[in-house]
């Protein structure tokens, strides 16, 4: 275990890469409080020594979520996005406040073994699809439940009121000032270079507001609106989801090579439409494995988790529906249902559980108080945005039922719907222009959000790649690792459309990756 520390030390780790932990202020507001964070971080080292002039800093990610742990999303993506912004960048991936590895951490539960449970007992329910109300009912009351237990253990004093955005941005300025003053130069001259996605889009947002002038490079990839995120709205995410789905259909249609492949896009949606009439029934999964079933609300899940990268899951879900159709659902429930294993002994690994992002971005959107029947209003809603998967999304507001756990340290500026920071609404003149990154296509931040919050941030560019899926590592693109290497190279924001070099039963992504030379500035190629 790495002791925490206030001047950042690395320590060698995970073969080849380097670890630590910043020790920061619980609160940044108030300098008596002798309570800390414990900020855990992985880096990937540069190409060249930090000390070496030709060191560009360090370049942190945000993976998302809320409540993404940035070490994991480093081991597994740091490499391959380091080969983007350029080797002369150390890049590091940190765990936000109550995430994972970082301390305090937020937790709900006794134990892990208590969390799985919990998560086992909804049974796989979607709000909003039960003819009676029921389901909607259990996820209001499960929702309720979490939120209070969530509340008294927060409110004991945990630390995990402390958990909001605005802080999490302030502990990313500590990173950088950290960062460049080990080696003896002023970090508080020094300005962060980012790479966020999806709800590190509000994080980097939300630094931008707050600190324009330190502003050096923010990529921003599957953009978030930040009046509806910071009111707890979560109605501004779904308005190109549908459009997602319909992609689908159409690259099925194409090819052969697809499971359900019918010579009409009407062909292959009665044929999924069939399987969710049918499993509105139940249908057990047999087998050698642990006893299951599958039902509709487990079919919109299938989709719902699909949309995020369609080149890798398109087919992996087509051939579980295929599976299905054919009378076997165990693929179904291999996809969508995580496996439990259970020691009956207390496990205190950091929680990686849900409870963390809902802390996060309940106390960014100040909670909920709505009652069973306006959220029954508030499905509605979402479901005419997207009647597959409307439900689904509708969970995440509904977790914050019950949570009145305020968040303490640096808050945002409210007055009634409208949020902003210093008593003005998000956006900023930056000392670098931001580039804002989105698919043409994204299921959960649309294209919509990108170009409103690009006019927020005064000479932000906006870069759309055409396909669909979640931000753009949901396909390789040689042509948007151009742009954004060139921005990171030289500070020039990048504007238009860029292909996609891969898509679902095509191309794949290792394949296409073989091919790039897209001659990135201070690139590894």
């Amino acid at each position: 275990m790495i002791t925490p520390t206030p001047d950042l030390r690395w320590y060698p780790c995970f073969d080849g890469l380097e670890c630590a932990r910043l020790q920061v202020p619980l609160d940044w507001t108030s300098p008596s409080d002798p309570r800390t964070v414990a900020i855990a971080m992985t880096k990937i080292p540069a190409s060249v020594p930090e000390s070496s002039p030709e060191w560009d800093g360090p370049v942190l990610l945000n993976p998302g979520g809320p409540g993404g742990s940035g070490v994991e999303f480093a081991l597994t993506m740091g490499k391959r996005i380091q080969s983007i912004v350029g080797a002369t960048h150390s890049v590091i991936g940190f765990d936000p406040r109550g995430i994972n590895n970082t301390t305090p951490a937020t937790s709900c539960f006794p134990d892990d073994s208590a969390r799985s449970v919990w998560a086992l007992r909804s049974g796989g329910r979607v709000a909003g699809y039960s003819s009676d109300g029921f389901d909607l009912a259990v996820e209001y009351a499960r929702a309720a439940s979490l939120g209070a237990v969530c509340g008294n253990r927060i409110e004991a004093g945990s630390g995990a009121d402390f958990d909001g955005t605005p802080n999490v941005a302030r502990d990313m300025l500590a990173i950088v000032e950290a960062s460049w003053n080990r080696l003896g130069v002023d970090g508080s001259k020094k300005g962060l270079r980012y790479w966020g996605f999806s709800y590190g889009t509000a994080l980097g947002q939300t630094f931008a507001t707050m600190y324009p002038d330190r502003v050096e490079r923010l990529v921003l990839d599957g953009v978030v609106d930040m009046d509806d995120y910071y009111i707890g709205g979560w109605r501004t995410n779904l308005q190109d989801a549908d459009g997602v789905i319909e992609s689908f259909f159409t690259y099925c249609a194409k090819t052969s090579a697809c499971p359900l492949h019918a010579e009409t896009l009407s062909a292959i949606k009665s044929r999924v439409t069939r399987l969710l009439e049918a499993t509105q029934e139940p249908v057990p999964v047999l087998g050698d494995k642990a006893p299951d079933w599958i039902s509709d609300a487990d079919i919109r899940t299938l989709f719902f988790w699909s949309l995020y990268n369609p080149i890798q899951r398109f087919p992996l879900a087509a051939a579980a529906l295929a599976a299905l159709e054919a009378g076997d659902a165990a693929k179904v429930a291999d996809l969508i249902h995580p496996p439990f294993s259970c020691e009956c002994a207390l496990d205190l690994r950091p929680n990686t559980g849900s409870e963390a992002d809902f802390n996060i971005l309940c106390q960014d959107g100040a909670g909920n108080d709505a009652t069973l029947t306006q959220f029954a209003e508030y499905v509605k809603e979402l479901q005419q945005q997207s009647a597959l998967i409307g439900g689904n999304w509708a969970k995440i507001q509904m977790a914050c039922t019950g949570y009145h756990s305020p968040a303490r340290g640096l808050l945002p500026w409210r007055d009634g719907n409208l949020t902003g920071w210093n008593q003005q609404p998000w956006g900023a003149n930056t000392s670098v222009p931001i580039l804002f990154v989105s698919t043409k296509l994204d299921p959960v931040t649309p294209l919509r959000n990108a170009q409103k919050m690009k006019e927020r941030f005064e000479g932000a560019g906006l870069l759309v790649q055409d396909n669909p899926g979640h931000c753009s590592l949901s396909a390789p693109s040689a042509c948007v690792a151009r742009v954004i290497g060139r921005y990171f190279a030289e500070g020039t924001v990048g504007v238009g459309e860029c292909a996609a070099d891969a898509e679902p039963w095509g191309v794949q992504v290792e394949a296409a990756e073989a091919t790039w030379n897209p001659r990135i500035p201070g690139g590894v190629w």
